[in-house]
């Protein structure tokens, strides 16, 4: 080899029978290209195989005979390089389940390789691993040779493991509590339906008047009172039943324009004595909803009642309800309120959940209509949304799908 002007020669020299000689140049410099190309990336594969974090070997695609691994086989699998190669990974009984060896094996047979396949493997002391591993066939040569790549998921898997045993454990919890308050809930109905039976006949005086004005005041207020629990014990039985999945759905085919003027009919009292005004915008046909009655009014009246309850004298609560772009019913309650930290957004949608604002905690309620409304909302496949600024005011969002309307 002669280098010559920035090229690579080959020169080729014969004699001749009358004691010369002929010289034949050929100019090699892509060969030696290719040749060098291909030493540095040989030396690189090398330098990669070896270093790799990821677990790695070489085996013949006839034999199974293992022909390199690299340091990490070393760690994980407890089996230095001297005890692997020429063996094959049945000689040393490293599979776990034989069955899982042959899944494997049929899937390169028919694709040329494998990806993201679970395995289990043992190592040199016995202790069981779990693997995600990549095997690829490498043709060239004489002989076809088998890269097999592993990730040790153990760990992960463990984990994978405890996380689905503590959700079990949250999901039965959840439901015994759900089950024990929705028996609490009827237990105390049951009383305190007669409470407030009994304090109406004397706030009404239905048997007969009564001496002494007083009694009457205190009738009306153990009556107040009871009406007030009963209504949380209903909604506490409410969450509880859909909660542990005894809550069912009646549809029927309603104008959605019926009911909200029910519920603002049932909110105007209220409205009047905190000076709020109410407005409310229908754009949907009459008939056009095909959901729960009750629980869409229970929806409804629940989100009124916060609007108006979070709402400074003169200000305004307003419904309206459309179809969304994305043809869903969409019912939107806004109000001027005092409004929802954006780090307490996430907590008035829990469970006896509040806000953190003093003047918003200072407020009559116990946290369930927000995400009782929530829960209902789901329950007819749909969703709830709060868009609130501090001073400002909140919108709530409920949409309920297209299958929800009655063509």
């Amino acid at each position: 080899f002669h280098f010559f002007k920035g090229a690579h020669y080959l020169n080729t020299v014969q004699y001749t029978r009358t004691g010369g000689t002929i010289s034949v140049w050929t100019d090699v410099s892509e060969i030696r290209k290719h040749q060098e190309a291909l030493l540095d990336s040989e030396q690189r594969f090398s330098l990669v195989f070896k270093h790799s974090p990821v677990m790695l070997s070489i085996s013949s695609y006839e034999t199974s005979k293992t022909i390199a691994v690299n340091d990490q086989f070393e760690k994980t699998s407890g089996y230095t390089r001297e005890e692997v190669i020429g063996k094959s990974a049945d000689d040393l009984n490293m599979w776990v389940d034989t069955q899982t060896r042959l899944k494997m094996t049929e899937i390169i047979k028919r694709d040329g390789a494998v990806q993201n396949f679970e395995a289990l493997l043992r190592r040199k002391d016995g202790q069981i691993l779990t693997l995600n591993c990549f095997v690829e066939i490498l043709e060239g040569g004489d002989v076809d040779r088998v890269l097999f790549a592993a990730h040790n998921i153990t760990e992960m898997k463990r984990y994978e493991e405890a996380l689905r045993v503590a959700k079990e454990q949250a999901d039965v919890a959840n439901r015994s509590k759900s089950e024990f308050l929705a028996n609490m809930s009827h237990e105390l109905r049951t009383p305190l339906n007669a409470v407030i039976g009994f304090s109406e006949i004397m706030k009404e005086q239905a048997l007969g008047a009564m001496d002494n004005e007083r009694y009457l005041g205190y009738a009306a207020d153990i009556y107040n009172s009871g009406e007030h629990l009963l209504g949380i014990i209903n909604d506490i039985l409410d969450l509880s039943k859909v909660e542990a999945g005894g809550q069912e759905l009646h549809l029927e085919i309603f104008d959605v324009g019926d009911v909200v003027e029910d519920c603002l009919n049932l909110v105007r009292g209220r409205a009047a004595q905190a000076g709020v005004v109410l407005r409310s915008d229908v754009d949907l046909p009459a008939s056009m909803v095909n959901a729960d009655r009750l629980r869409t009014k229970q929806i409804l009246l629940n989100l009124l009642t916060n609007a108006i309850k979070f709402s400074d004298t003169g200000g305004l609560v307003e419904i309206s309800v459309r179809l969304s772009p994305a043809n869903n019913i969409e019912f939107r309650i806004s109000d001027c309120g005092v409004g929802i930290a954006a780090d307490d957004l996430h907590r008035v949608l829990q469970p006896f959940g509040q806000a953190s604002d003093p003047h918003v905690r200072n407020q009559e309620g116990i946290g369930l209509g927000l995400p009782l409304s929530k829960v209902l909302a789901e329950l007819h496949g749909g969703s709830l949304e709060i868009e609130s600024q501090p001073g400002i005011g909140t919108t709530v969002t409920v949409w309920y799908p297209e299958e929800r309307l009655a063509y």
